[in-house]
């Protein structure tokens, strides 16, 4: 998205934390692939008609891995994913963490629907 451009990326070539992080930029024209590993900063402005096939998510098998980064980067929303999750998708082993954080959003759904008015 354009904030990406016009905010976050300023920001980070201004304090240098774009070397730091060792963020790769390029632009991907019309019929080109790029391949971007797992873990790598990256920004690549798309050119035109391109098509994006990302690793930016978080596979059941990764949640054990990425749990606390995910509450501590997204509090609000990571309960709420997690009970997506529960309600959604029962065959994946929620991690203990995540499996508490959809108790409490659970709980928070039923306090807010019970004390709603009629």
């Amino acid at each position: 998205p354009a904030n990406w451009w016009l905010g976050f990326l300023p920001q980070l070539q201004a304090s240098g934390a774009d070397k730091e992080l060792g963020l790769v930029e390029c632009v991907q024209h019309p019929g080109e692939t790029i391949y971007v590993p797992y873990g790598w900063w990256h920004c690549v402005l798309n050119n035109g008609f391109t098509t994006s096939v990302t690793q930016n998510l978080v596979a059941p098998e990764s949640l054990p891995n990425v749990w606390d980064q995910l509450e501590a980067d997204w509090p609000a929303f990571a309960p709420e994913f997690a009970l997506l999750i529960k309600q959604h998708r029962p065959d994946i082993k929620l991690p203990v963490a995540a499996e508490d954080a959809a108790m409490r959003e659970e709980a928070a759904q039923r306090a807010g629907r019970d004390s709603a008015p009629r």
